[in-house]
């Protein structure tokens, strides 16, 4: 069995993003350029993400590992496509203070399966 391939991502929040708004120039452009780098690890084996699930960067990578997972499954409908992404809550409140919307989201992410969260 080879080696397992790991990445871990975490980076900068929605002030830092153009704020909430998903759609915004800023976040267009991070979202198109983390789209490539989680690509390239995909096409170097990489098979485990890890996220802290924070607002910005975090949320945004976690979703693009599942579009790439659920493109992989589409094309193979056994198993989950090789991808795995793992949300490593650093504490289990860690949502209180978002808005509704980014809660929301982030409990859609936790419900996605093949996912581990430790408290």
């Amino acid at each position: 069995m080879g080696k397992m391939k790991t990445v871990c991502f975490t980076g900068h929040r929605p002030d830092r993003l153009g704020a909430f708004e998903p759609n915004n120039p800023v976040a267009l452009w991070v979202k198109e350029r983390l789209r490539g780098a989680v690509d390239l690890a995909v096409s170097r084996g990489v098979s485990t993400y890890i996220s802290g699930g924070a607002l910005g960067v975090d949320q945004r990578t976690a979703d693009i590992v599942f579009e790439l997972r659920a493109e992989r499954q589409k094309r193979s409908p056994t198993g989950l496509g090789g991808i795995k992404l793992v949300i490593a809550r650093p504490f289990p409140s860690q949502l209180n203070r978002w808005p509704l919307e980014a809660r929301q989201h982030y409990e859609k992410i936790l419900r996605q399966p093949e996912r581990s969260v430790p408290q």
